[in-house]
C-alpha cells in the first residue's frame, strides 16, 4: 500500500490548513484527537459524528471538488456538550485553550469551525475517506508537522 509523501502533506500543513500559530494549536488539537481513536478510525468516526449531527452536507462538501460548505462554531460546541461527547467537549477545548492562547473555548470552537475542513480536505484529496492504516499514517505525519 503506498504511503502519502510525507514533504507534500507538510508543506499542505504548514501552508493551507493551518497558516497562523493559533490555528496550528487548534488543528494539533484536533489532529491529536483524531490520532487518540484506535486503529486510525478517528477520520471514520468523526466522519460518523458529524453526519449524526446533521452535518452531512458540509462533511461532503470538505472531501469534494466543489468549494468547502461553512459549519458554525456553535454546531461543534453542540457536539462538544452532548452528554458523554468525547469529540470537542469542554475539557479538550480547555486544553486547546490554553495551547493556541485563545481567550475562551468560544474562541477555539470559532477557529475549529475554520479548521476543521481544511483538516478533512487535506485527509480525503480523492474525495473518500480513506483507509484506516493511510489515515493512521497521515496523522502521524501531521502531528509531526504541527509540533514543530
Amino acid at each position: 500500500m503506498a504511503m502519502p509523501a510525507s514533504g507534500a502533506l507538510d508543506s499542505l500543513i504548514g501552508n493551507e490548513v493551518a497558516p497562523d500559530p493559533t490555528e496550528r494549536a487548534v488543528a494539533k488539537g484536533l489532529v491529536d484527537l483524531l490520532a487518540n481513536v484506535p486503529d486510525g478510525a478517528g477520520l471514520q468516526k468523526l466522519a460518523e459524528l458529524l453526519v449524526a449531527n446533521g452535518l452531512e452536507s458540509q462533511f461532503r462538501s470538505w472531501i469534494g471538488s466543489g468549494p468547502p460548505m461553512d459549519v458554525s462554531a456553535h454546531d461543534l460546541k453542540a457536539i462538544g456538550t452532548a452528554e458523554g461527547s468525547q469529540w470537542f467537549n469542554a475539557d479538550w477545548a480547555e486544553r486547546v485553550r490554553v495551547a493556541a492562547r485563545l481567550e475562551t473555548t468560544d474562541d477555539v470552537y470559532r477557529c475549529l469551525a475554520r479548521v476543521l475542513p481544511k483538516v478533512i480536505g487535506a485527509f480525503t484529496p480523492r474525495g473518500v475517506v480513506p483507509s484506516n492504516p493511510v489515515v493512521e499514517y497521515g496523522l502521524e505525519s501531521m502531528r509531526r508537522q504541527l509540533a514543530s
